[in-house]
């Protein structure tokens, strides 16, 4: 059975195990070095985290931008179900509020 595995690794080459290196092992392997601070700054705008993208003043990994956008989404994703159970408790202790509460959600 021939099988293909793609492999990722976010250190230094040297920091690997050589029996992952061997001859047969890994058949090619690219290197992305940093972005320097335009091409990551276009990266941001690209992913709609321009506001970030302006903060950049060194040059940056694309791990730690795809990191931070990640951050991000998590946080808004609490932040949205902090709200829905926030209304749900306030539902619940005071119905009338419910009504109110409907017009903005």
């Amino acid at each position: 059975m021939h099988q293909q595995i793609i492999c990722t690794f976010n250190c230094d080459i040297q920091s690997i195990d050589p029996a992952l290196l061997r001859d047969g092992r890994l058949v090619m392997e690219y290197k992305f070095d940093k972005l320097n601070i335009e091409n990551a700054r276009r990266l941001c705008k690209h992913l709609n985290m321009e506001d970030y993208g302006n903060t950049i003043e060194k040059p940056i990994s694309l791990a730690e931008i795809y990191a931070k956008k990640t951050t991000e989404k998590e946080n808004l994703t609490m932040n949205d179900d902090s709200i829905a159970i926030n209304q749900r408790i306030l539902r619940d202790k005071i119905p009338q509020i419910g009504n109110v509460l409907n017009l903005y959600s």
